[in-house]
């Protein structure tokens, strides 16, 4: 639902959207292999921060509200990150 009305706002476009998946779900596979180190994790809400960084200034620029811009799903998802790490 996330993704899809980021879609529907115009901030992404499909393409963008199946590139982001694709890249979120090595780095879940990444974090979660035998050989994952505090390195990955840190590629990882780097990666999401970049996504956050891009859809705020797409947001801005579209005059799109925060809400229709799903603002709190992405803050979510990189606290739930943070609070994952394991050091």
């Amino acid at each position: 639902p996330e993704l899809q009305a980021l879609i529907r706002v115009g901030i992404f476009t499909a393409a963008e959207v199946k590139r982001l998946v694709t890249t979120r779900t090595n780095h879940e596979y990444a974090v979660l292999g035998t050989d994952c180190t505090t390195s990955t994790w840190c590629r990882y809400i780097e990666f999401e921060l970049q996504v956050e960084s891009l859809r705020e200034l797409r947001a801005k620029r579209l005059g799109v509200k925060k809400k229709e811009a799903q603002y709190g799903a992405s803050v979510r998802r990189i606290h739930q990150l943070l609070s994952l790490i394991h050091i």
